[in-house]
């Protein structure tokens, strides 16, 4: 497949989607129904996996979850045929979310993979050859939905036309003039010349029923160290978003929203202050902070509800699982 050049990275911090319905269609705007793959990178338990369930509920779209561990199984001698199989049951259920989780252990930096002597080998060419294949067949079918498209438009203007040539001004009963006749018959050889293009068009431009995609097909690559991946994929992925630890405001609704499913007494302002004292917590830090502070009336053996000296003590079990050094190397992270 020929090199494209990576696209720069761009923040999809606002492509979270935090326990709002709302960012489900953000996400689908930005990712939306690309012809190439996307590499979706960002620290340990920034909700990269939850976002590709959010892409595909708001597509309606099946999703192939593909973890490292069902191709590392496979990686030594049939890898391959993995993929290709993973490919046909995309095309045929399409359409469909391919998601590779763990790409960096799925698919690592390692000489072996370019060469040519080695059975790995053959997996990362038919990788390459299953998105080149792929990308043409979705350029082909939004080609087929424009022109599906452009010709009804055109059939429905030239039927409006017809229409008024034909319409007789002396009544439903009168007999045509000579003039009439003359125009339909100009009219009748030209609908027919037009039916004959159209269908020498569609014979030119038809594509076999096996090449054929029902909806469009995304592919994602899951990384929490994209650059541990094979160099040689990277050309493959153009695609490229940062998914980064959530905002102030993505906190204060993922706390939001997981207090109103539980009996706490916890105020608005509290709330706020919880989402300014979690800064640089991923999601799956704030979720334990939350099951930690939710674990206190249990051990207590009490039936109160949760309360912000349960958080306080919450504080003192968990903290940020990512550092501020490793945030910015992923924040300076580019294609080499």
């Amino acid at each position: 497949a020929p090199a494209a050049p990576a696209a720069p990275a761009a923040p999809a911090a606002a492509l979270r989607s935090s326990a709002t319905s709302s960012s489900k269609s953000s996400t689908c705007q930005a990712a939306g129904f690309c012809h190439r793959a996307i590499l979706l990178y960002g620290p340990s338990g920034s909700g990269k996996t939850e976002l590709v369930h959010a892409l595909a509920a708001e597509m309606g779209a099946n999703l192939l979850y593909v973890p490292a561990g069902d191709v590392l199984k496979t990686y030594q001698e049939q890898g391959h045929r993995l993929l290709r199989a993973l490919f046909r049951v995309a095309q045929r259920a399409a359409p469909a979310v391919i998601c590779f989780d763990d790409a960096h252990r799925s698919f690592p930096a390692d000489a072996r993979l370019t060469n040519p002597s080695h059975p790995s080998h053959s997996m990362l060419v038919e990788l390459t050859v299953q998105l080149q294949q792929l990308a043409d067949m979705q350029a082909q079918l939004q080609d087929r939905l424009q022109r599906g498209a452009s010709s009804n438009g055109a059939s429905s203007s030239s039927s409006g036309g017809s229409n008024g040539v034909l319409l007789s001004p002396q009544g439903k009963g009168a007999k045509k003039p000579a003039w009439g006749s003359i125009f339909s018959g100009k009219q009748k050889q030209q609908q027919a010349a037009e039916q004959e293009q159209k269908q020498l068009l569609q014979q030119q431009t038809k594509v076999p029923a096996y090449q054929q995609l029902p909806g469009p097909v995304v592919v994602v690559f899951a990384t929490r160290h994209p650059e541990a991946l094979e160099p040689a994929l990277l050309p493959l992925l153009p695609n490229q978003l940062l998914l980064d630890l959530p905002s102030c405001d993505s906190r204060e609704d993922l706390l939001m929203a997981w207090l109103m499913a539980k009996e706490a007494a916890v105020g608005v302002q509290d709330v706020e202050q919880l989402a300014r004292r979690t800064e640089g917590f991923s999601c799956t830090d704030l979720l334990q902070l939350c099951h930690e502070a939710a674990m206190r009336p249990v051990q207590e053996r009490s039936h109160r509800a949760i309360s912000m000296r349960d958080f306080e003590a919450a504080f003192q079990r968990v903290q940020p699982s990512v550092s501020p050094t490793r945030r910015m190397q992923l924040k300076g992270w580019r294609t080499p």
